[in-house]
């Protein structure tokens, strides 16, 4: 669960900064508006290019699933993470 929450972090900072990045121009800026630390954001900004806002928004809600489903169900949470995992990687929009 320790991944999934890391994962649910990193996923929403994404959503977070595709969203404000359209308003602001500058990462110093940006960071201040979202109390982020300006590196986090500075990595963000080069990771969000690889996604679409529906990507982050599919994404953001498969992480809830996922984490609903480890706790209610007697689903592995390892393979559920790893189809995540996966999936995110062969994203036909990212590129990779």
């Amino acid at each position: 669960l320790g991944l999934l929450a890391m994962l649910q972090r990193q996923f929403r900072i994404l959503a977070l900064v595709r969203d404000a990045s359209a308003n602001q121009p500058s990462p110093n800026e940006l960071a201040r508006t979202l109390k982020l630390h300006p590196f986090v954001v500075q990595k963000s900004l080069s990771q969000v290019r690889g996604f679409t806002a529906e990507e982050l928004r599919t994404a953001n809600a498969r992480l809830l699933d996922i984490e609903m489903q480890s706790k209610s169900s007697s689903l592995d949470p390892r393979l559920l993470i790893t189809t995540f995992v996966a999936d995110v990687a062969i994203s036909p929009t990212s590129g990779r």
